[in-house]
């Protein structure tokens, strides 16, 4: 057995060694069935998947209430560092089953079930996988399409004695007399199987006592033009044009940070116009990242947030993408296309608060399940309770699902010092630090090639630290020092007193965890170009007269970049830097303000060169590598 802390230097030794890597075993079991919620003693398949090249064989131990059988799995295709293994099992004879993997490694026989890894085979009654065809106590929550059709539904709601679902399939009845399908409690979940619920209906739950109407929490899209009704995904319908996708390792990382909303439209001669931009207006412009020579476009929040114009910073969801930039599907051709390009896509996920308005998370089923009482306040919302399991469960499954679902390549963690510091508080403390622990632990063991980044202000090495080690283990996080210090400096050119020696002490790194990889350099992310957040774009402090593009302005920021790709570190740029765009940031409006002007990409084509240029040099020059260090 290998500790999954190891797992990222193990899995590129991964070998028929005689020892099943424990730290690349991975089922999830409400995503690794195929379908994902059997019904009707069907038969399904279930995957498993460990580090390439680690196991000799998998078998499956079946027991359908009639007979065990042990089946036999098979290779069925690489994803990054890992391959994953299937196995068919039949038709039950009865109503239950169980099932749990045995993995093998040459002469190393070791198991995996509910309980995780184990060196002898599990208890069944207590440890197995199990399958309840009458119940469904097996589904995932959420909604799931079925075989045959219909849908299966299962929420937590533990407040409530009675639920049931109803829709646009039933005719919106809250009851079971007036249609509504009925669900039955299984401890502190409802599970209900509605025949008649299908893809593209909308649905709501009806718990009592009340009745309160509530959206799905786990809903995979969401109506907010009617009441946030969630609608019915099928989350195999998007047909992936891309095989699966490795993304750069981070030493060779160099980032564009966007907004989908006001990224594209104004003066674009390939976008749709759509005001907010979209996700398909994204992939349109595949051609310009990779002209440009960037190879992760890290997107600010796109989880559903209040109205169509936002920053994203006040989500209601962290499961369903903003309905305003398009469709779940449209989402997934934006990460197709970007992939078939070599081009990796982060999410910038906000966990440390809820918006304040539209937060139906809030008194969910009548009672305040989600949020601790009185909650913990942030500046910007309130916090989940972080405490309770089912809370820390909706958390790391989104998580899950973005990255499984969607082929998203990894994450930008919103302030990571309110996760466990939140102000003006309570704070949470170790139940926060302990969820940025368990997230990337997750993340580090079934998909050890995907990127975690943290913006931690200010900065703290304890937040890339190694959880081993007691670290948030996060693999970068923002450069504070970096950017303070460098704009200060740039600024201070003005008066032409520069402090060169603090330029030296931001490109040699910050020490062990504040360096290379550790940090990611920047000279202005959003926050910095956010007139709401005190910024203001860099070209407009430097000439402060339209068009904000003289020879000063033109030369600090080519100078300032030189520094944010050429220093150890990770470089990243924000959308519209690369023609020196002085469109402060913000969440655009109906008007299309905010939009960065795609005319300057002709009008200042000598900067984008300069961008341009500086992406080829660092990628065809193994010193300038984020890891190679000081010479």
């Amino acid at each position: 057995m290998i500790p999954t802390a190891m797992g990222l230097l193990v899995c590129f030794f991964a070998a028929n060694d005689n020892n099943v890597e424990w730290g690349g075993i991975s089922h999830v079991a409400w995503q690794d069935r195929r379908p994902l919620c059997p019904v009707d003693q069907e038969p399904f398949s279930v995957l498993i998947q460990a580090y390439r090249n680690d196991l000799t064989a998998v078998n499956v131990v079946f027991d359908d209430g009639a007979t065990t059988q042990t089946i036999g799995a098979y290779f069925s295709h690489d994803r990054g560092s890992y391959a994953i293994w299937r196995a068919d099992l039949p038709a039950s004879a009865t109503t239950s089953a169980w099932y749990y993997f045995e993995l093998i490694d040459g002469g190393d026989t070791d198991y995996y079930s509910a309980i995780g890894m184990t060196d002898a085979p599990p208890n069944p009654a207590t440890d197995a996988f199990q399958i309840d065809f009458v119940s469904l106590t097996h589904a995932p929550l959420g909604a799931t399409p079925v075989t045959g059709g219909g849908t299966v539904f299962k929420v937590w709601a533990p407040t409530a004695n009675n639920c049931v679902v109803t829709g646009t399939f039933s005719g919106w009845g809250s009851t079971v007399a007036q249609g509504a399908t009925g669900m039955t409690a299984d401890g502190d979940y409802f599970v209900g199987r509605a025949a008649a619920a299908n893809p593209g209906d909308q649905y709501k739950y009806v718990f009592r006592p009340g009745p309160v109407w509530n959206s799905d929490a786990r809903a995979r899209r969401l109506n907010p033009t009617d009441n946030y009704n969630s609608f019915i995904e099928d989350p195999f319908g998007y047909v992936w044009a891309s095989p699966e996708f490795t993304p750069p390792a981070p030493a060779d990382m160099i980032i564009y940070q966007l907004h989908v909303g006001t990224f594209s439209g104004r003066n674009d001669p390939v976008a749709s116009g759509a005001i907010p931009g979209t996700y398909r207006d994204v992939a349109a412009h595949v051609d310009h990242f990779v002209e440009l020579g960037v190879n992760v476009v890290y997107c600010m929040p796109f989880t559903e947030f209040p109205t169509d114009f936002s920053a994203g910073y006040n989500p209601v969801s962290n499961w369903a993408p903003e309905w305003a930039y398009g469709t779940p599907d449209d989402l997934k051709y934006m990460v197709d296309v970007l992939h078939e390009n070599g081009i990796a896509v982060l999410l910038d996920i906000v966990w440390n608060h809820f918006s304040p308005t539209d937060n139906y998370l809030w008194n969910y089923d009548g009672g305040q399940i989600y949020f601790k009482t009185p909650d913990v306040q942030t500046w910007w919302g309130s916090q989940a309770d972080f405490s309770r399991p089912e809370v820390r469960a909706y958390y790391l499954d989104s998580a899950l699902n973005w990255l499984e679902e969607y082929r998203l390549d990894g994450f930008r963690m919103d302030a990571t010092e309110f996760m466990d510091n939140a102000q003006p508080g309570p704070p949470q403390g170790a139940d926060g630090w302990s969820l940025m622990q368990e997230l990337n632990d997750l993340v580090d063991q079934r998909f050890v090639d995907r990127y975690v980044l943290a913006e931690q202000l200010p900065d703290d090495s304890w937040v890339t630290k190694s959880t081993a080690a007691g670290g948030a283990g996060f693999d970068s996080q923002l450069y504070d020092y970096f950017v303070d210090t460098l704009r200060q400096e740039i600024l201070d050119a003005a008066l032409g007193d520069p402090e060169m020696w603090k330029i030296a002490d931001i490109l040699d790194g910050g020490g062990v965890d504040l360096e290379k990889t550790k940090v990611v350099n920047y000279i202005e992310s959003h926050d910095e170009a956010w007139p709401e957040s005190g910024g203001t774009r860099l070209v407009k402090l430097i000439d402060t007269t339209a068009p904000h593009n003289d020879e000063y302005a033109k030369g600090r920021v080519k100078l300032g970049y030189g520094c944010v790709y050429f220093g150890q570190g990770i470089p990243m740029i924000l959308q519209g830097s690369e023609w020196l765009d002085p469109t402060d940031f913000g969440g655009g409006d109906s008007s299309g303000a905010n939009r960065i002007n795609w005319n300057l990409k002709d009008r200042n084509a000598n900067i984008f060169r300069w961008f341009r240029d500086m992406a080829k040099v660092k990628k065809t020059n193994g010193a300038l590598r984020a890891d190679a260090g000081i010479n």
